[in-house]
């Protein structure tokens, strides 16, 4: 089995890792249904990676796909924040 590949594991944890974390943790429960559309695109795709472990099957490209879904979160996250504060990005 392999760690869940996370695009920042450089830097200090993220609230992109930890949702990495959590789905490869959530993944790899047999008993945990598939996850739906309201969790993160980070923890999708680390209960991905960790079901594919699970079968000991690759997954192609999965250095890109998690830099894929942390954009997407993190571009979702700046888009709510920017709904809630506005354009000056104070409350």
């Amino acid at each position: 089995m392999t760690e869940p590949t996370c695009a920042t594991r450089e830097a200090a944890p993220s609230a992109e890792d930890d949702e990495f974390y959590a789905g490869y943790r959530d993944g790899l429960d047999g008993d945990s249904p598939d996850p739906l559309e309201n969790r993160s695109h980070c923890y999708r795709h680390g209960f991905m990676v960790a079901r594919a472990d699970k079968r000991g099957e690759p997954v192609p490209n999965v250095r890109e796909k998690a830099e894929e879904a942390e954009r997407k979160d993190k571009a979702e996250r700046n888009w709510d924040e920017y709904q809630f504060y506005g354009e000056s990005g104070h409350g």
